[in-house]
């Protein structure tokens, strides 16, 4: 998207030139004119731009629009309201005793006694002690928040909060904290932080492009933690939510002086304008320093009139809200098999994320065609790749009329689904013939199709035909805190504003500076010097290169050997296939390899009668020792993944043999190189894998080489690298070239890179990543204990965010036949899993909440089930 925003700019703006050329027009002439339809140009190619509609009578379920009758599902009235002859009536007679218009503001040609009645009313309605009427919702909270908080003062706001939140944040000036949608325990994190005097929470009660309600009870006990405030946008919640309407306070039965309660009155009440109730003292204070009621003409006061009599109804009974309540659960039954998810909500606004923006508008202009008004809500309104329908119930709707509603889209979804099939099956031949996949057999795509992504978003990848996937393997281990990550994507945009690329040699840059001391720090120092490369083979060849490189330049040139582990792997390029123990990557290659020793793996499922886990690491400790004592001489360096070794079907081994292969190495003079690149960055529950053993002296072993990649840009960008000790960087620190690591790659350290990675880091430390993994993994190893029960299951293990178990299938040769049918049977159940082998793990993003914890448990255990009764 913002590739082609670049272009059509480029292209607007030479049209300009040869415009201005041509025609001989001044430089400078209409700039400001010529630049903003360059901006409208793009707005449009991206189908961005806004449109108004002609509406032509009353609101209400069926509309005159641009001189059609359309059944419209794009209003706020939630309670149909807005045509009520109750409010006709007393609107008209404010009228007749008010007048048109109120003249000035409420300070200076006074304040409408049908207004003050109103907000004496309005308190009383949600039980808060004062109320303060204002224009609209948007100004309420553009005055509020200034009034309450200014510079050197802390707002924290939910990241999906109503432009008019974000709008009066900015303009208050204060120290602005954008927490995760919902996420109260970043939020608790910030809040733990803040030295600030006065704190505002700020949150919408109903979000309202999501339709979900905020975490009020959390956010309120957080404010009497943190002595901060909480001010409440309920312009989707006042009238349809709590009893008989009073709101998402009185839905939650939420009382506390600390809440600022902002009421819509537009929406489900049917008229206009807004108020803010609270603390007596505070809506004083508002009075005199809230710029928007300050300074603003005062409303008619027949608003005031027709918004009393809003509330009589409102008190009288709910059989409004029961409607709309009814009128929720049809359609959301009603539209549960489409092949776009449809957002969990309890609230009038249902939102049917389609992701791309074309078929957003498509889907309006098809409902249209069936006479049918639902609004396409783009970016920036929503996130990217998350366009949707956004329908708005309401109490004047009719069961038949919602059902015509699903219908209609049942039918466009099926002519979608057809075109979507061509558009897929026409992107999967043209990936077939021009793109070789990796590690496959692309023979095998004849029968195991590919499945093309559309877009990713949090925890889930989005296929082009509507179909989405819980991404339970982290797309290959990588992505750690879901895709199109909003804190990761502003700090790579800022920094593609900055600094896309530079060389590393002979130039540095604040991201690879930074990086380097954050990585070096985690250490303790330990390993201080930070070599970049772009993939996790790259890393290994690198750190094989510097332990011989070292013993060489310090005079061990017969160190020229390696020790890996059986059935390690270490990545597919030469050097690494050399300490890689898998066949099935390694044979075709042989004669171009130089083998590495290999030794004893610690892998607890190979104890014998009576071994622990810590049994069999002290085994393969004492194998490693026997060939240390007759090769150390010439060897170089021990390389193993700790605690897991990934690729080997997820083989776990117990933290001590760390412990005894980093005192052998120092006994015989040997390098030690942890590969962390699976591993590390908290796989495995510490941020190193290694963290988890310790040394003779009480301190967490440390390598002398360790290598890094996947999750440390997040699963954004290719990003690699080697840690090493002052040691081995000081073996190549000389005056002579020769003696230098002359080592490269074109992308070394690349800012984008490094940024995402230092985005990655900045979450970890911000969220408490680690400890949310810990309760986040007892949930998942609870869940998954009737699986771990199972008679067909063998050697269930869990290490951090890591989960394993074999099937015990008939023969070795039937494990290619379990992978391959598994992985087919959990995409239908919308899982991403790739079982090694008849080895099926889960290693999904760090950012599951408890409802995608228990459906990624729950669908693996019948997907295994459903695998096993079929072969």
């Amino acid at each position: 998207m913002r590739l082609t925003s670049v272009i059509i700019r480029h292209l607007c703006a030479k049209f300009r030139f040869v415009v201005r050329r041509r025609f001989a027009l001044p430089w400078r002439m209409d700039k400001l004119i010529e630049d903003i339809h360059v901006e409208l140009t793009s707005l449009q190619a991206q189908k961005l731009l806004r449109q108004r509609r002609i509406v032509s009578g009353p609101q209400g379920p069926l509309l005159r629009v641009d001189g059609e009758t359309l059944l419209s599902f794009c209003s706020n009235d939630y309670l149909g309201l807005a045509n009520h002859r109750d409010l006709l009536a007393a609107a008209h007679a404010g009228l007749d005793q008010f007048g048109v218009g109120a003249a000035a503001s409420a300070l200076l040609s006074g304040h409408s006694s049908a207004i003050e009645e109103l907000e004496t009313s309005l308190a009383a309605f949600v039980g808060m002690p004062r109320a303060l009427y204002f224009s609209n919702g948007y100004m309420a909270n553009m005055g509020v928040i200034p009034a309450l908080v200014n510079a050197g003062d802390a707002i924290f706001s939910d990241r999906l909060n109503h432009a008019c939140l974000i709008d009066g944040a900015r303009l208050s000036k204060a120290d602005v904290s954008v927490y995760g949608h919902g996420d109260v325990v970043e939020l608790e994190g910030m809040l733990a932080k803040s030295t600030s005097g006065r704190k505002l929470i700020l949150s919408d009660a109903v979000f309202s492009m999501d339709g979900d309600i905020a975490p009020l009870p959390k956010l309120v006990a957080l404010c009497e933690q943190y002595d901060a405030w909480l001010l409440v946008d309920d312009a989707h919640g006042f009238g349809v939510l709590g009893p008989n309407g009073r709101g998402t306070l009185a839905h939650f039965g939420l009382a506390s002086r600390r809440i600022l309660y902002m009421g819509t009155l537009g929406k489900a009440a049917g008229v206009a304008g807004a108020f803010v109730a609270g603390d007596a003292t505070l809506i004083d204070w508002l009075m005199q320093r809230a710029r928007t009621y300050v300074f603003t003409t005062a409303s008619p006061p027949m608003l005031g009139s027709a918004l009393l009599a809003s509330l009589e109804l409102l008190k009288a009974d709910d059989t409004r809200q029961q409607h709309l309540r009814a009128l929720i659960r049809r359609l959301q039954k009603g539209l549960a098999g489409l092949p776009w998810p449809l957002l969990p909500s309890q609230t009038a606004i249902q939102a049917l994320v389609v992701g791309d923006n074309a078929l957003a508008l498509d889907l309006m202009q098809g409902l249209r065609e069936y006479g049918i008004w639902v609004p396409a809500i783009r970016p920036p309104t929503v996130p990217a790749n998350t366009a949707r329908l956004r329908i708005s119930l309401s109490a004047a709707h009719t069961f038949e009329q919602v059902d015509r509603l699903i219908s209609a889209l049942k039918v466009l979804a099926e002519k979608h689904e057809s075109a979507a099939s061509t558009w897929q099956s026409d992107m999967v031949s043209r990936s077939l013939k021009s793109v070789w996949h990796p590690c496959t057999q692309m023979q095998h795509h004849s029968t195991t199709p590919l499945v093309p992504v559309s877009h990713g978003r949090g925890a889930w990848l989005y296929a082009a035909d509507g179909k989405r996937y819980l991404d339970a393997i982290s797309s290959w281990w990588v992505n750690l805190f879901g895709h199109a990550n909003p804190r990761i994507n502003a700090q790579l945009k800022d920094q593609l504003d900055k600094l896309e690329h530079a060389m590393l040699a002979g130039f540095t840059h604040e991201p690879v500076v930074r990086l380097s001391e954050e990585l070096s720090a985690k250490t303790g120092n330990v390993l201080g010097h930070c070599f970049y490369a772009s993939d996790g083979a790259s890393a290994v060849e690198i750190a094989l290169k510097m332990s011989f490189h070292a013993w060489r330049n310090g005079g061990h040139a017969a160190k020229e050997e390696f020790v890996c582990l059986k059935g390690s792997y270490h990545g597919e390029t030469i050097g690494a296939l050399a300490v890689t123990d898998i066949d099935l990557f390694r044979d075709a290659y042989s004669p171009l390899v130089k083998r590495a020793h290999v030794v004893m793996s610690p892998d607890a499922r190979d104890a014998r009668d009576g071994e622990t886990a810590a049994d069999v690491a002290r085994r393969a400790a004492a194998a490693l020792e026997a060939l240390l004592q007759h090769r150390a001489q010439h060897i170089a360096a021990v390389i193993v993944e700790p605690l897991v070794q990934c690729a080997t079907g997820m083989a776990m081994h117990d933290p001590i043999y760390l412990s005894e292969v980093r005192a052998l190495c120092d006994r015989y003079q040997v390098h030690l190189i942890f590969d962390e690149i699976a591993v590390g960055c908290g796989r495995s529950g510490t941020f190193f894998a290694s963290e988890q053993a310790i040394s003779s002296d009480g301190t967490p072993v440390s390598p002398d080489l360790v290598c890094l990649s996947k999750g440390i840009s997040g699963g954004y960008l290719p990003l690699s690298l080697v840690m090493a000790t002052e040691p081995i960087y000081q073996a190549f620190y000389d005056a002579d070239t020769r003696r230098g690591f002359l080592h490269s790659h074109s992308y070394t350290g690349n800012p984008l890179a490094c940024r995402a990675a230092l985005a990655t880091l900045q979450i970890f430390e911000e969220d408490d990543v680690l400890t949310e993994n810990r309760r986040r993994a007892q949930r998942i190893t609870a869940a998954l204990e009737p699986l771990a029960n199972h008679a067909k299951v063998r050697h269930f293990r869990q290490r951090g965010m890591i989960w394993a178990f074999d099937a015990a299938v008939d023969d070795p040769g039937a494990a290619a036949d379990f992978s391959r049918r598994f992985f087919a049977k959990a995409l239908e159940s919308e899982l991403l899993l790739r079982p090694i082998g008849a080895t099926v793990y889960l290693m999904p993003p760090y950012i599951l909440d408890d409802a995608e914890c228990d459906l990624l448990t729950a669908r693996t255990a019948e997907v295994f089930e459903s695998v096993m009764q079929d072969g």
